[in-house]
């Protein structure tokens, strides 16, 4: 996202200008206002300040939202996020340790991202159940053992809440639906010698 020089010259917009110091509070519109980087808001925050007198736009900018730029990352080990929008992830881990980033918006963040990608991995599971291929036994199997699904009222149910199923309970129900489909094959495929003889 910002570009990185090579060279004695180049100054990091993440350090400050004066003690060189990595940046934390000041990446943010909240704390440092127009000079900031990003906002920590939950959605990008756009700031338009106009002239009280000629009502000219002064200040027209976007302050991307650190909270969607980390969601949409999708990265659990955050190297890839902190190397793409600040100086390194040195960086990120001295955001990370400040108690007023931590408390407010670090561990919702995490949390978010974990269940973004619990939802995610749900999602490809029911879709692959739901398909013809190999895998679709393996996953309505998991399903059934974890019991995602929704009760009566519609509600979201899982283990906990809804009727468990054990894996044997499952592998006896398969059992028993592949010996009733030989049955049928037989009895309806296969010539009946008695039936041939009349």
């Amino acid at each position: 996202m910002f570009p990185r020089n090579e060279g004695d010259t180049y100054r990091s917009p993440f350090r400050s200008p004066i003690s060189n110091v990595l940046k934390t509070k000041s990446l943010f519109y909240e704390y440092a206002g127009p000079e900031a980087f990003f906002s920590l808001k939950d959605h990008d925050l756009r700031i338009i300040r106009r002239d009280p007198l000629t009502q000219e736009v002064t200040l027209d900018k976007v302050f991307p939202s650190l909270y969607l730029l980390y969601k949409e990352a999708n990265d659990i080990t955050e190297y890839d996020f902190a190397s793409t929008y600040l100086e390194s992830y040195d960086h990120w881990l001295k955001l990370c340790k400040c108690t007023w980033f931590k408390q407010d918006y670090l561990r919702r963040w995490r949390r978010d991202l974990e269940l973004k990608q619990k939802a995610t991995a749900l999602k490809q599971i029911v879709k692959e159940a739901s398909s013809s291929s190999k895998n679709s036994f393996q996953a309505n199997k998991f399903l059934f053992e974890k019991n995602i699904g929704l009760d009566a009222q519609g509600n979201f149910r899982t283990k906990e809440k809804g009727i468990k199923v054990t894996t044997n309970e499952i592998l006896d129900h398969v059992k028993q639906m592949e010996s009733m489909t030989e049955d049928d094959y037989e009895r309806i495929i296969q010539p009946d010698e008695t039936r041939l003889s009349s």
